[in-house]
C-alpha cells in the first residue's frame, strides 16, 4: 500500500491518491502530471535511503527540486506533500520542505527495492553518443543515462532484445560502445542514433524495464558499492531492531573474540533481515509519456508489453504519465481480458494480443487531472471495472463536431461524389 498526498505544489491544489501495482496519470501539458511522477519518486527514494541508512539527511532542495527540476516557485508556505507505505510516512511542509519521517510497526519488514525513473527526454542517450563522459550534472537524466550504461551492457550479439513487434533487434557492441540495431528480414545493421525518434525514444526503455523486471527476478542482488559498505551499520542496526537490550548486552561481550554465540534461531533473524536490505526484492517504474514518437499501434503493443514485464514479479510497481488515448485503449484490452479470464475460447485468446497482459483490475488505477480545479478524478468504471468516460473522448467529440459541422456547407453534389468514391 502506498499512499500520496499534494498539496499547493504548481498548478495542483489537492490531489490524493491510493496506489497500486500499474498507474496511470492522463492530463494535458502542464497540468501537474509530472509533479506527482517526480515528488512519488523522490519519496520512495526517501523511503530506500532512510531504510539503508538508518536515517535520512539528504536535502530536499538537492535531490527534490535539482534532481528532479521542480522550481522553487513551484512551492509556497502552504505547500505539502506526504508518502505513506506499510513501512513509513514522510511529510514535507512549506516553502523551506521541513522534513517529517516516522516508522511504521512493519518497518523491519521493509524489502529493499530498484527505483527507476526514466523521463521524457530518454532519447537523449540515443541521439548522443559517449555520453558516460558527462558526470558534471546529477539529475533524472544524467541517472537514467548511468542505470542505461549498466543495462545495456547484459545485450550482446548472442543476447539480442527484440524490440516489439518491429522487426528490429538491438545489442550493444561493447569494445566500441555502438548501440546496434538489427533488421530481421534482411539483417541490415546500423546504430540506433541513426534511427528512427520512435526507435531512439522506445529502445532505451524497453532495455531498462526488460532488465530490471528479468533480472531483479532471476537474481535480486545488489551490486551498487555504497550500498554494500553499510553492511556492517547493517548488522548492528538488524541486532538492535531485533534483539531485546539484555540479550545486546549478552551479546556484546563476544565481540573480538572467535565465539560469538548467537543461537539458530537469532542466526536465521539476522540472515532475513539483511537479505531484505541487500536484495532487490522488485523494481518500480516510473515512465513519462511512453508514447513518445510513436504509431499508435506500436503505443498498445508497448502497453502490453509493460504489463506483461510487470506481472512477473507480484512487487513490480508502474506509474505512467501520459497524453495518448491509445494507451488507455490497450489497456481497457489488459483489463477486460482480466475480466473474462477463462471465458475466451482458446482459439480466440491465442489470437488476441492483450490476452498475454490480462491483469486484474483490482491492481490498476487510472487518473485524469483536472486542470479548472487543480485536482484529478479516478476514471476506472465502479461497475465493469474498465476505465471510464474521460478528457480524450470529449476532445475527439469536439473535433468530429467541427468536421461535421463544416461539412454540412458542402453542396449536396459534393456529399454525393465524395461518399461513392468512398
Amino acid at each position: 500500500m502506498e499512499k500520496l498526498i499534494i498539496s499547493s505544489i504548481g498548478p495542483i491544489k489537492k490531489i490524493s491518491i491510493d496506489l497500486g501495482k500499474i498507474n496511470v496519470l492522463i492530463g494535458p501539458q502542464s497540468s501537474g502530471k509530472s509533479i506527482i511522477a517526480k515528488i512519488l519518486s523522490f519519496c520512495q527514494w526517501v523511503e530506500k535511503r532512510y531504510f539503508l541508512d538508518r536515517s535520512f539527511k539528504y536535502s530536499a532542495i538537492e535531490e527534490l527540486l535539482n534532481y528532479h527540476h521542480l522550481g522553487p516557485a513551484f512551492f509556497s508556505d502552504e505547500s505539502s506533500f506526504y508518502y505513506e507505505s506499510n513501512y513509513l510516512k514522510i511529510e514535507y511542509k512549506g516553502k523551506a520542505l521541513n522534513r517529517i519521517i516516522t516508522q511504521k510497526e512493519r518497518s523491519n519488514e521493509y524489502k529493499v527495492t530498484k527505483n527507476i525513473y526514466i523521463p521524457s527526454e530518454r532519447n537523449f542517450v540515443s541521439a548522443i553518443p559517449n555520453l558516460s563522459k558527462y558526470k558534471e550534472n546529477n539529475d533524472n537524466v544524467m541517472s537514467f543515462v548511468y542505470d542505461w550504461y549498466s543495462a545495456k551492457r547484459h545485450y550482446n550479439k548472442n543476447n539480442c532484445l527484440k524490440v516489439l513487434d518491429l522487426g528490429v533487434s538491438y545489442y550493444n557492441d561493447e569494445e566500441p560502445d555502438n548501440d546496434m540495431l538489427t533488421i530481421s528480414n534482411n539483417n541490415l545493421e546500423f546504430q540506433l542514433n541513426e534511427g528512427s525518434s520512435g526507435l531512439q525514444s522506445l529502445v532505451p526503455m524497453l532495455i531498462m524495464v526488460d532488465y530490471l523486471s528479468l533480472e531483479i527476478e532471476n537474481k535480486g542482488r545488489i551490486s551498487s558499492v555504497s550500498e554494500q559498505d553499510n553492511m556492517l551499520k547493517m548488522i548492528s542496526t538488524a541486532m538492535n531492531e531485533l534483539f531485546s537490550k539484555k540479550r545486546i548486552k549478552e551479546l556484546s561481550k563476544d565481540v573480538g573474540t572467535d565465539d560469538f554465540n548467537l543461537s539458530n534461531t537469532e542466526v536465521d533473524q539476522l540472515l532475513q533481515f539483511i537479505n531484505r536490505r541487500t536484495t532487490y526484492s522488485c523494481s518500480k517504474f516510473i515512465i513519462e509519456e511512453p508514447e513518445q514518437n510513436l504509431f499508435p499501434q506500436t503505443q498498445s503493443d508497448l502497453v502490453y508489453y509493460l504489463i506483461n514485464r510487470m506481472k512477473i514479479n507480484s512487487g513490480h510497481f508502474l506509474f505512467l504519465t501520459t497524453h495518448s488515448p491509445y494507451i488507455l485503449y490497450a489497456l481497457n484490452n489488459c483489463l477486460l481480458a482480466g475480466i473474462l479470464k477463462d471465458k475466451v475460447p482458446t482459439e480466440v485468446r491465442r489470437e488476441l494480443k492483450c490476452y498475454k497482459s490480462a491483469i486484474s483490475p483490482e491492481d490498476v488505477n487510472v487518473w485524469e487531472m483536472v486542470g479548472s480545479t487543480g485536482g484529478l478524478k479516478k476514471i476506472n468504471n465502479s461497475d465493469l471495472k474498465t476505465i471510464n468516460d474521460h478528457y480524450f473522448n470529449t476532445i475527439m467529440s469536439e473535433i468530429l463536431d467541427e468536421y461535421y459541422t463544416l461539412l454540412s456547407y458542402l453542396d449536396e453534389g459534393q456529399v454525393n461524389k465524395s461518399a461513392a468514391k468512398s
